[in-house]
């Protein structure tokens, strides 16, 4: 039997070790933390998915608009919401959600300075504007 049956790709030896080689330190995140520790959790998620919610509400609002414009029925209404369909706007709202980030950078690197990254990489207030600019 396999050494990393059961076990997460980071916490695989030869990984931790390729991870090592390139400076990079592995912190682990204790179990029922990650709301915590984890920076998007904190600054940046939320934001992005209420930006993509409100794309696809649009979208779909747009649709029954357009229906009854149309006269149509709206009991038998049906909105397309398959993958070939959704893919392309998806896309769009991705993009938009992204773009909706830089408007709030403050906020996320609040999120790194409130779960300690910045102070313990040393990160200064000047070297966290100078990343953003």
């Amino acid at each position: 039997m396999s050494d990393t049956v059961g076990k997460t790709p980071h916490h695989v030896e030869n990984v931790v070790s390729l991870f090592g080689e390139h400076n990079i330190r592995l912190v682990y995140v204790p179990p029922n933390c990650t709301g915590e520790l984890q920076l998007l959790d904190l600054s940046g998620n939320a934001d992005f998915k209420s930006v993509l919610k409100a794309q696809f509400v649009e979208w779909y609002a747009d649709k029954v608009a357009n229906s009854l414009a149309a006269g149509e029925d709206l009991s038998q209404l049906k909105v397309d919401l398959r993958l070939s369909t959704l893919k392309p706007v998806h896309a769009k709202w991705v993009i938009t959600a992204w773009k909706s980030l830089n408007e709030k950078l403050d906020a996320i690197l609040n999120g790194w300075k409130k779960v300690g990254i910045a102070s313990a990489l040393d990160v200064t207030d000047e070297a966290i504007n100078i990343i953003v600019e």
